[in-house]
């Protein structure tokens, strides 16, 4: 082989380390910043279901507070009707 065919050799040798250690370079970069996209993502997505739940934790119990308010409702209504019959007795007492 001639010196000048060798020269070229050495050359394109060269060359191809060099491009082979950019794409190893780039695909460890590539690698790396995926990861970490996912890991932010993944942030987010806990960031997002911490969001729902402090905002859905007021509401929790609504269904028993219902509940108890109804029941306090109706004692107060019974209340109300014991009174109402005291009032009638009273006025039929002060009236007869």
């Amino acid at each position: 082989m001639s010196s000048r065919g060798k020269s070229l050799e050495e050359d394109f040798e060269k060359l191809r380390l060099s491009l082979q250690d950019q794409v190893d370079t780039l695909t460890f970069q590539n690698r790396s910043l995926r990861d970490r996209a996912k890991r932010f993502e993944e942030a987010l997505c806990r960031s997002t279901d911490e969001q729902i739940v402090d905002a859905l934790a007021p509401y929790q119990h609504i269904e028993e507070d219902l509940k108890s308010l109804k029941e306090v409702l109706l004692m107060k209504n019974q209340q109300i009707h014991e009174q109402d019959v005291k009032i009638s007795e009273l006025e039929r007492m002060v009236g007869s």
